[in-house]
């Protein structure tokens, strides 16, 4: 099987617990807090991050079980397209931009799990939901199409 993944830059995924680390020190230095509390919200955010490490490093992944797309919030989870339910895979390059990826279903296909809602409008039959649009720097489009062959779905270039 041909798995495909473009993932984060830790740098990039780390950006946001180094600036909770950073207010937390400032605090620290200009209001003297108890101790207590400090420890606590310090071990608190290396928790977290590391816990989330995983699926924010996730920015697109194609495997036996579908389609993963990255969160587009923090606190959402990874959308998980299943291959049920993927009828192509379109990706749309722009000159300067990275390249973006949208995910057609099959008409009737159940909502992925991470995505809460999406409209349907039957005169644009082939616009993909934007819940299923994300930018994916790095992509290789070879790749990509190799890993979603390899599933039975197609990559096509197109509108979003």
């Amino acid at each position: 099987m041909s798995d495909y993944a473009v993932r984060r830059s830790l740098p990039a995924v780390l950006l946001r617990p180094a600036g909770f680390a950073a207010v937390l020190v400032a605090w620290v230095v200009l209001l003297d807090p108890p101790v207590l509390l400090v420890g606590f919200l310090g071990a608190a955010g290396v928790l977290l991050t590391v816990l989330r490490l995983p699926g924010d490093l996730i920015c697109l992944r194609v495997d036996t079980h579908g389609i993963a797309l990255a969160r587009v919030r923090h606190e959402a989870p990874l959308v998980l397209v299943p291959w049920e339910s993927v009828r192509e895979v379109v990706v749309v390059s722009g000159p300067t931009a990275d390249p973006r990826i949208g995910i057609r279903l099959h008409p009737g296909a159940p909502l992925p799990a991470g995505v809460r809602g999406m409209i349907y409008d039957p005169e644009r039959p082939d616009r993909v939901p934007p819940a299923l649009v994300r930018q994916v720097p790095g992509l290789d489009r070879r790749a990509l199409t190799a890993a979603v062959e390899t599933y039975g779905a197609r990559v096509v270039d197109g509108a979003l």
